[in-house]
C-alpha cells in the first residue's frame, strides 16, 4: 500500500479498527472516526488558528453552518476556542447534538441584533425531524465593540419539540456594557428543557417564551432546571402569551433590575415554580403574575438584599395563584387577583421599612391565607384594603407587627369581611382599662385592670370573632357610646369575673357573663 493512498482523504477507509474485547467487530478507521464530527473538520487552517488563539478576527459562520448540516444524526464537537459568527447558525435538516468541553467553546456574536443559534424554521415539517436536538456546554458572548442589541437571542427555538439545552452560559456584556438581548427565546416550543445554565448581564430576559393561538401552537411542557440568573434588565424568566404547563425548578436569581419570574399569559396557566432562591435587589420584584391562572410557587426563599418591591405581586387579570411553604424576608406580597392562596409561608419584615406583610386589595376576593407566620412588619401583618370579599385567614401566627396584625376587617353593606379563625399572636394577656380597648387578632381572652375609665369601644377583629374579658382586682366597667352593645349599660364586671362578646364585624355584642 502506497503512502499516498493512506494520506488521501479516504485513506482511513484502508485502515482497520477493532475496539477489543469479546464480541468486538472489525471496522475501518474511517467508519469509527465518522461516528463523531469535529467542527475543525470544516474550518480552514487560518480559521482554526483564530479560534484557538481566541483573537476573534475571522468569521467562521459559513464553515460552522456546513458542519452542522453535515452532522445530522450525530454529535458535532467544538474544540476549545472563540467562534466569531456574523449571522445565525440554523438547525433545520435533522436532529443532532452540538457540544464542547463545558465552557471551553464560545460563540461570539458579531452583528447587532443577530440570533446566535436557531433551532427550527417555524414549519411543522422541520419540527418533526428535530426531536432530541441538544446543545451543551457553550458560552455565548458579544463581540467587543458591537452595538447594544434591541432584539435577538443567543439561542432561538422556533416551533420545535423535545429540545435540550444544557450547561450553557449566556453572558451579555462585552466587559463594559450589556449588549445581548435575550439568552434563550422559545416560540411554539414543546418540551424544551433548559438545565444548568447561567444568564448574566442581558439587556432583556434570560429565558423568554411564548406561543400563538390554538393549543397546537402553545409553548408548553418545558422545564427550566437549576439555572442561575443575574444582572439582567428585563426578567429572569418571562412566560408570555400562550405559554402554559411549564416548570421552573431551583432557580437562583440575584442582583437584577427587572423581575425574577414574570407571568403574562392571558387565559393560560399551569405554570409551576419550585424552590426559588430569589434575592430582590435594586428596583426589582421577585415574582409578578400579570395574567394567567393556576400558578404555583412551592418552597424556597424570596428576600431582599435591599428593601424594595414585592416578593409576589398578583395583578387583577390573574387568578388562582398559590404560594406554599415559601420563606419571604423584607418584602410585601400583594394580591389583586381572585382566589389566590398563601399557605404555610414564613413572612418576615425588617422592623423598620414602612410595609405590610400581605396586602389584599379590592379585586383580590376569595383570598385564603392559611398557616402562615407573619412577623416584624412596621405596618400590618395582613391588610385587606378597599374591601375585598370572601377572604379567609386561618391558623396564622403573628408577632411584632407595629400597627397591628390584621387591618380592614370592618363590616359594611357592600363588603363581606374576612373570616378569621384559629390565629395566635404575641400580644400581652394583661391590658389596662381604657375608653378604647386595643385588641388584636389571635388573642381571644384578656385580663383587664383599672376601675376607670369606662370602656366604651374595642378594636374590631372581624365578623363572628369572640373575645372574653376578665376583670382584675377592683373590677372594670363597660358603658355604651361606642361599638359595645351591653345587656345593661353601664355594666361593672366584678374582680376576676368574665364577660364575653361576639362581633358582627362592626360592633361587639355581649353574649355571656359569669356574674
Amino acid at each position: 500500500m502506497m503512502h499516498a493512498e493512506l494520506a488521501a482523504s479516504d485513506g482511513a477507509a484502508l485502515v482497520g479498527f477493532s475496539q477489543g474485547g469479546l464480541g468486538a467487530q472489525s471496522r475501518t478507521a474511517q467508519e469509527k472516526l465518522r461516528e463523531k464530527v469535529s467542527v475543525f473538520d470544516f474550518l480552514t487552517d487560518a480559521q482554526k488558528a483564530d479560534v484557538e488563539a481566541r483573537t476573534r478576527l475571522i468569521d467562521v459562520t459559513a464553515n460552522v453552518q456546513s458542519a452542522i448540516d453535515a452532522s445530522v444524526g450525530r454529535e458535532l464537537y467544538f474544540p476549545a476556542g472563540d467562534y466569531l459568527i456574523s449571522a445565525a447558525l440554523t438547525i433545520t435538516l435533522g436532529s443532532l447534538t452540538i457540544a464542547c468541553d463545558r465552557g471551553q467553546a464560545q460563540f461570539v456574536l458579531g452583528t447587532e441584533n443577530q440570533n446566535g443559534l436557531v433551532i427550527g424554521d417555524g414549519t411543522g415539517t422541520t419540527k418533526g425531524r428535530l426531536y432530541r436536538t441538544s446543545v451543551s456546554g457553550f458560552n455565548f458572548v458579544p463581540r467587543s465593540g458591537v452595538s447594544t442589541f434591541s432584539e435577538g437571542a443567543c439561542i432561538s427555538v422556533n416551533n420545535a419539540s423535545y429540545i435540550n439545552i444544557f450547561f450553557c452560559t449566556f453572558y451579555g456584556s462585552d466587559g463594559t456594557t450589556r449588549r445581548l438581548w435575550n439568552g434563550i427565546y422559545i416560540f411554539q416550543g414543546v418540551s424544551v428543557n433548559v438545565e444548568w445554565c447561567m444568564f448574566v448581564s442581558l439587556v432583556n430576559h434570560g429565558v423568554d417564551q411564548e406561543g400563538s393561538a390554538g393549543l397546537a401552537n402553545w409553548t408548553t411542557s418545558g422545564r427550566i432546571d437549576n439555572c442561575e440568573f443575574s444582572d439582567f434588565l428585563g426578567n429572569g424568566v418571562h412566560f408570555g402569551p400562550f405559554s402554559g404547563g411549564c416548570t421552573i425548578n431551583f432557580p437562583i436569581m440575584y442582583s437584577f433590575f427587572g423581575t425574577g419570574v414574570y407571568v403574562d399569559s392571558p387565559g393560560q396557566g399551569n405554570n409551576f415554580i419550585f424552590e426559588p432562591d430569589i434575592e430582590v435587589d435594586n428596583s426589582s420584584n421577585g415574582i409578578i403574575v400579570n395574567q394567567g391562572a393556576v400558578i404555583q410557587i412551592v418552597g424556597g426563599w424570596i428576600g431582599a438584599g435591599t428593601i424594595n418591591q414585592s416578593a409576589l405581586l398578583v395583578n387583577s387579570n390573574a387568578t388562582d395563584v398559590q404560594m406554599m411553604g415559601t420563606a419571604v424576608f423584607g418584602l410585601s406580597t400583594t394580591l389583586n387577583g381572585q382566589a389566590c392562596s398563601i399557605v404555610g409561608c414564613s413572612i418576615a419584615g425588617d422592623f423598620v421599612t414602612s410595609r405590610t406583610g400581605i396586602v389584599v386589595n379590592s379585586t383580590g376576593s376569595d383570598a385564603m391565607i392559611v398557616g402562615c407566620r407573619i412577623k416584624q412588619f412596621a405596618h400590618y401583618g395582613i391588610q385587606f384594603a378597599n374591601s375585598p370579599s370572601g377572604c379567609v385567614v386561618s391558623g396564622c401566627h403573628f408577632k411584632n407587627n407595629t400597627l397591628g396584625n390584621v387591618d380592614g376587617m370592618n363590616f359594611n353593606a357592600s363588603f363581606s369581611p374576612p373570616v378569621i379563625t384559629g390565629c395566635t399572636n404575641d400580644a400581652a394577656y394583661s391590658l389596662t382599662s381604657a375608653a378604647s380597648l386595643v385588641l388584636s387578632v389571635g388573642k381571644n381572652m384578656y385580663g383587664v385592670t383599672g376601675a376607670t375609665p369606662n370602656i366604651t369601644s374595642m378594636t374590631t377583629l372581624g365578623i363572628a370573632q369572640r373575645v372574653t374579658i376578665q376583670a382584675g382586682l377592683g373590677g372594670i366597667t363597660f358603658a355604651g357610646g361606642g361599638n359595645i352593645q351591653l345587656k345593661n349599660s353601664p355594666t361593672t364586671v366584678p374582680s376576676f369575673s368574665t364577660i364575653s362578646f361576639v362581633s358582627d364585624g362592626l360592633n361587639w355584642f355581649e353574649d355571656g357573663r359569669n356574674f
